[in-house]
This record gives C-alpha cells, structure tokens and sequence, in this order.
C-alpha cells in the first residue's frame, strides 16, 4: 500500500483514498479543512453534449449524466434542459429549462409550469400567475378552464351553469327549487320574489 497525507492505495481491497489513509469504499475522498473550499472539482474539455459526469449501476445503465453545458439528466443520458428526470426523452417525467420553466410530461413548457404537452395540456401556469386548464392561454383570468367543470356543487357542462344547491348573487337569489328571489333572501314558494 503507497500511503502519503494525500493519497492512499489500498490494494488488498481495491480502494483509494484521497485525504484519508483508510479508505472506506472504491473511491474515498475526504476534506478535513475546516475552512470553506472545494472536495472534489471537475472539469471537462469536452463540448455541450459530451458528459463532464456519468454514473452507471452494474448492468451498466446511466442513472444519473452532467453534459458539459451543465444540464443534468436522471434516467436519461440526453438532458433537453437544465433538469430532466425520466426516460422518454420527447415526455420525461419532469424538466426544468434555461428559462426556469417546469415541464411535466413535456419537455417544451410554455409557461412556468406545464404538466400534459401541448396543444392542450392538463394544466399551464403563465408568467403572470394565471392558471389554464385544457388551454395554453388563459389570457388575463387567474383561472381559465377549456371543458367541463365541477365547482363543489356548481358544474358547467357544454356552457350550461348547474348549481346542486342555491345561488346568493349579492341578495339576489335563486333556490335550488328554480324560485327567483329579486331583494330578497327566501323567495319562498313563489317563481319570481321582489
């Protein structure tokens, strides 16, 4: 075995250490500085779609790749953005692109968060905080819906409004008895309350 303050070999059970004279597996790299600084730096030569880091299991399939350009890629050795996660590389499970968009099932989001792809997509969230449904805009709404809806007893189908209870509209309302209350808050028996 070489052994120096820096580098050790263990050659009875294969290992290295690096900042450690007993290696506890393959690769031992240890920091014993208390000061803030650097374990481990690497640094490839490659370009953008070379791998500046891959780690396989056994058999041997890449679990977890760093490109070059920084993207990090798990289940997949082609990243299409800053973080991919999964093994379809047209619909992987998650990515987060260079614009800071978050895609589900997609690996183009077109708005902050995209879960479906396009061109209807199960949900979107645009820059400006509003929420689409079945749409890829939902313009100015906070929340634009594309089909139909159920609302906790309300449900919009085809664009007719069904409520499963009464409706309050400010004094206004209409029993689920289809009686019209105008002013008031009981129209009672009759179909149309001033």
């Amino acid at each position: 075995s070489l052994e120096t303050s820096l580098l050790s070999l263990d050659t009875a059970n294969s290992r290295v250490g690096i900042g450690t004279t007993t290696p506890s597996t393959t690769l031992d790299i240890r920091n014993t500085s208390t000061a803030p600084t650097n374990t481990l730096y690497i640094r490839s030569a490659g370009t953008s779609s070379q791998f500046a880091l891959r780690i396989a299991d056994s058999t041997p399939t890449d679990r977890l790749v760093v490109l070059d350009n920084g993207n990090v890629g798990i289940g997949t050795t082609i990243p299409y953005g800053l973080l991919q996660v999964g093994t379809a590389p047209t619909n992987p499970g998650l990515i987060v692109t260079t614009g800071n968009n978050v895609g589900i099932g997609t690996t183009r989001p077109v708005g902050l968060l995209q879960v479906g792809t396009s061109p209807t997509p199960g949900l979107i969230v645009t820059t400006a905080g509003n929420v689409g449904i079945g749409t890829t805009n939902p313009g100015a709404y906070k929340l634009y819906v594309a089909g139909d809806t159920y609302l906790g007893g309300v449900t919009v189908t085809n664009g007719t409004l069904a409520f499963g209870g009464d409706l309050d509209m400010k004094g206004n309302k209409i029993v689920n008895t289809s009686n019209i209350g105008i002013g008031v808050s009981s129209p009672g028996t009759a179909a149309l309350a001033v």
